[in-house]
């Protein structure tokens, strides 16, 4: 098993606040008669809400969806971390899990002269 995560989800999650938001603003731009096509259209699909009551649950998704990926990201045990070199995902959690079976963990070693340290 694998102690490596893919986060892909988490840009699918920015993705759907990203919409959530942009859906909740385009509400809120509607003149009257393209509420009422809105209000009609709701009612053919079984919602009976109301204009305001929509941008309310818009909102309430936005919210939900950043409390629960920020939640995610709080409860790691580590910040993640990003690679942006050319390999794929698999080939690198291939090297990742091979360097942490093969060495002992311990107490990370000085950064060397001459280098930056991943923080830094």
């Amino acid at each position: 098993m694998t102690r490596f995560l893919r986060v892909g989800f988490i840009q699918e999650r920015l993705v759907e606040i990203a919409e959530a938001a942009e859906y909740a603003q385009a509400l809120l731009e509607l003149d009257e008669p393209a509420r009422r096509r809105l209000q009609e259209r709701l009612a053919k699909r079984g919602v009976r809400a109301e204009f305001e009551e929509e941008i309310r649950r818009s909102l309430r998704q936005i919210g939900r969806l950043s409390r629960d990926t920020a939640r995610f990201l709080a409860d790691l045990p580590c910040q993640p971390l990003l690679y942006t070199g050319p390999e794929d995902t698999e080939v690198v959690i291939r090297r990742l899990e091979q360097l942490v079976g093969d060495q002992p963990l311990g107490e990370p070693s000085p950064p060397r002269r001459g280098r930056q340290s991943a923080c830094g």
